[in-house]
């Protein structure tokens, strides 16, 4: 594990040498919020939205005195719009009320915020105050977990504790960040760019396919004529299935190449 580990952060280091937080931000308040608004979409729509959002409020005093149903308007490219414009209003009338409209260091603190949890206290602390913290969001979560990493069944609180014991503490911002990077444009959910990874002879997604799809090849048989296929067996003996499965690939091959089998 130690030299996969070390064979992750090499490569992370010469594919993204200097990660970047892609939220575009000026205060401590600014990057907070974008943060709760990042939830469940993209960090570019994010950065639309509050181009216009804070140009608008340009102080906590304003947004805390914004009407909610303005907020909802601005808001409404995100998603979830209501519940956001909501966070937004109480996250300023805390700053304000509380905290004389400084963001406070103490995760506690933050934690108590409306729409405020772990994995933002994670991005906001490492971001702005430079903390060695390692926030797992989905990008994170998913990289992990298919470069062996963590297991497939961890959770989020599970998936940061093991990452935080195999990486050095003076690297889990940066860590955090490659991974977000990479996740976002390389190992993406859907259609990850495996051909050109210097990653894939570790990862676990080809599994991936195998498993899913060899089951469901090998749990029927279809009978091909000209025009259709007919389920009509089901076999729990491995040697059949793989026989099943092989003659299945070749006879459908042959079908839509117009080729006979008889």
């Amino acid at each position: 594990m130690k030299n996969r580990v070390s064979f992750v952060e090499n490569y992370l280091d010469s594919l993204i040498p200097n990660p970047w937080c892609e939220l575009n931000f000026t205060t401590d308040y600014e990057l907070l919020i974008a943060i709760v608004l990042s939830a469940q979409t993209t960090d570019k729509r994010v950065n639309q939205v509050t181009k216009v959002l804070f140009e608008k409020y340009n102080s906590l005093d304003l947004l805390k005195q914004a009407p909610i149903a303005d907020l909802e308007i601005i808001l409404r490219p995100l998603g979830s719009y209501h519940k956001k414009a909501q966070y937004v209003h109480d996250i300023s009338e805390t700053l304000v009320d509380k905290y004389n409209s400084k963001v406070p260091k103490e995760r506690s603190k933050l934690e108590s915020m409306p729409g405020v949890g772990r994995k933002t206290v994670n991005v906001f602390l490492s971001e702005y105050y430079n903390y060695p913290a390692f926030a797992v969001d989905t990008h994170v979560e998913r990289v992990s977990k298919r470069l062996g990493l963590v297991k497939e069944t961890d959770n989020v609180i599970t998936i940061e504790s093991k990452l935080k014991q195999k990486f050095k503490r003076e690297n889990w911002s940066k860590t955090h960040k490659q991974f977000v990077l990479f996740g976002r444009y390389h190992c993406k959910a859907v259609k990850p760019d495996c051909t050109s990874c210097g990653l894939a002879n570790i990862c676990t997604k080809k599994k991936e396919w195998f498993s899913l799809i060899i089951p469901l090849l090998c749990s029927f048989f279809f009978i091909s004529n000209r025009y259709s296929w007919t389920i009509c067996y089901r076999t729990r003996n491995i040697a059949t299935k793989s026989s099943i499965c092989l003659w299945t690939c070749i006879r459908y091959f042959c079908t839509i190449s117009n080729i006979w089998i008889l």
